[in-house]
């Protein structure tokens, strides 16, 4: 069996995290020192730009994957790689089914 899949990539989720709360950060440094209607305006969009879930990132990792059984061998096969950033990573596992009956 095999697939393949499309995720939110750790890596862009938590540098969306950060750009949002550098904007939080640069919006409370500018209070009290701009008139108080700009700063409520820059308040709420910084606001209205808040991530629903956490961030807001588009799916760019993808996944690729095989999980089975083949003669006496269990197997699982696993990669990902971020079409943005290029995060990658790779997990390989094989080992002998020890019960099949003869």
């Amino acid at each position: 069996m095999s697939a393949e899949n499309w995720r939110m990539c750790p890596v862009c989720r938590n540098k969306a995290i950060q750009e949002w709360e550098d904007r939080v950060a640069d919006a409370q440094s500018k209070y009290g020192v701009i008139e108080s209607n700009e700063f409520l305006e820059l308040w709420a969009s910084v606001q209205d730009s808040k991530p629903k879930y956490g961030c807001e990132v588009d799916e760019t990792l993808r996944e690729d994957y095989e999980i089975g059984v083949e003669d006496d061998r269990f197997f699982v096969s696993y990669s990902s790689r971020c079409m943005t950033c290029g995060f990658e990573h790779k997990f390989k596992h094989d080992e002998r089914v020890v019960d099949i009956p003869v």
